[in-house]
C-alpha cells in the first residue's frame, strides 16, 4: 500500500489521544507525530523545515538546525552530512516508562501500516509513499526507568 503524505498526516490527526506526559517527558503520540513529520520532512535534496515553522515549534539554534516543541519535551534536529546539506531528521525525547517505550513502538506499527525490522538495538519502517521510500528508524533505550528515544526520518 502506498501512503500519501497527506494521508500520514491525516492518520496522525486522526489517531492523536491525550495520552499524558509531564514537564520532563513526552507523550507517546506526541514522539510519534514528531517522528512522522521527520520522516515527511527528510528528502534526498534536503529536509524541509518548512514544517516546523509554526507555532508549535520554535527553533533553538542559528541556521534553523534545532526546533524544540513549545509544549511537549520534544526537540528535532536536523545534522548534516559531510557536504553540509542536512537529509535527515531527528527527533529526542524522553519517555515515562520502558512500558510507552513499547507502546511507541506499536503506535508508530500501526500508524505507519507497517510492520518494523528489528535491529536488536532499533526498529526500523519502511513505507512506500508517493514520492518514494520514507523510513523511521527508532532507537530503543533498554536500560534507563525513564527511555531517552531517538527517531530518525529519512528519504530513500
Amino acid at each position: 500500500m502506498v501512503v500519501s503524505p497527506e494521508m500520514l498526516a491525516a492518520l496522525l490527526l486522526a489517531a492523536a489521544a491525550a495520552d499524558g506526559a509531564s514537564a520532563q517527558t513526552a507523550a507517546i503520540q506526541d514522539v510519534a507525530d514528531s517522528a512522522a513529520l521527520c520522516m515527511l520532512a527528510s528528502g534526498k535534496n534536503g529536509v524541509d523545515r518548512s514544517r516546523f515553522a509554526n507555532a508549535n515549534w520554535k527553533a533553538t539554534s542559528t541556521g534553523l538546525t534545532v526546533f524544540e516543541h513549545v509544549v511537549h519535551p520534544i526537540k528535532i534536529e536536523f545534522p548534516s552530512d559531510k557536504d553540509g546539506i542536512a537529509r535527515i531528521c531527528t527527533v529526542h525525547a524522553t519517555l515515562r516508562s520502558q512500558i510507552e517505550q513499547k507502546g511507541l513502538a506499536a503506535n508508530l506499527a500501526k500508524l505507519l501500516r507497517a510492520k518494523p525490522y528489528d535491529q536488536g538495538t532499533s526498529l526500523v519502517w519502511l513505507v512506500p509513499t508517493k514520492v518514494g521510500t520514507r523510513g523511521i528508524q527508532f532507537f530503543l533505550d533498554k536500560a534507563s526507568e525513564q527511555p531517552k528515544v531517538r527517531l530518525i526520518g529519512a528519504a530513500f
